[in-house]
């Protein structure tokens, strides 16, 4: 191969000259064999989910949980491609292989049973009833004082609790499942539902963006506090590339990495 790699081609007929070119362009990508292959972008999909996770015009996403994700993989030298998807469909998507990963993610025993996660969790947050500041809703931990009120929650994600104590099997009015955090706000705020269950920090952000931080309050002690971690399609992606992320976010734990992430978006 070697000798290949040095023929010289001589003056010839234009065919000549192609097939030439042909055969030196197969050489010149057989000459070096040991060279790597181009890593494989790993696609990972989330939603806006801010200050954890926002989606700008430019579609590069910021956030605590994406920078997370990205000195991990950036440590690992493993290249990603972040998108962004509703949440009903990022599940779908992770579940057929169209994607190999999706945070922010609780773990749940039928989660853990079909996906593998992360070791350490990229967040810890607080689940928060909001409700219109001039409402009269009283919330003081027990779910029965919310009888009779809608409640918004995000479609197919898990708060951590048992949403029945809040739905029509538990007696209440019902619960209003949309695509994204800021429309249960919106609705919330035009008067389509009486509540919100949301982040607590989510929340906030969510309001300050839409200019209506005095117009909604948050009530009562929190419903429910959970970890959220990546979830890697398992079948998708080799568990080495999972070990090597996992020991990743051990290594930024152990250098302060996380601990200096976390106080930059502190609230």
């Amino acid at each position: 191969m070697k000798d290949t790699c040095r023929i010289l081609f001589s003056r010839s007929s234009p065919m000549r000259a192609r097939l030439s070119y042909l055969f030196l362009l197969f050489a010149a990508m057989t000459c070096h064999p040991t060279k790597a292959v181009r890593q494989l972008e790993l696609r990972i999909a989330t939603l806006n989910y801010p200050p954890y996770v926002e989606e700008h015009a430019s579609r590069q996403p910021t956030g605590l949980a994406v920078e997370l994700i990205e000195h991990a993989f950036g440590r690992m030298g493993q290249p990603i491609a972040i998108e962004f998807l509703p949440f009903k469909r990022s599940l779908a998507n992770l579940e057929s292989g169209r994607i190999d990963a999706l945070f922010p993610m609780r773990k749940t025993p039928e989660r853990e049973s079909r996906y593998d996660f992360a070791l350490l969790p990229l967040l810890k947050q607080d689940i928060q009833i909001f409700v219109r500041a001039n409402s009269a809703i009283q919330f003081s931990g027990n779910p029965r004082q919310l009888a009779g009120y809608s409640i918004g929650v995000l479609h197919g994600a898990s708060y951590g609790i048992d949403l029945k104590k809040f739905s029509l099997d538990g007696g209440y009015k019902k619960l209003e499942p949309s695509s994204s955090h800021e429309m249960n706000f919106r609705k919330l705020l035009a008067g389509r539902m009486d509540a919100v269950l949301c982040s607590r920090l989510v929340g906030l952000t969510i309001l300050k963006g839409l200019n209506a931080s005095a117009d909604v309050k948050m009530i009562g002690p929190p419903v429910g506090s959970y970890d959220s971690y990546i979830m890697f399609n398992k079948n998708k992606v080799p568990y080495d590339m999972i070990a090597k992320f996992r020991q990743a976010m051990t290594d930024m734990n152990n250098d302060g990495t996380l601990n200096r992430l976390q106080k930059k978006y502190k609230q």
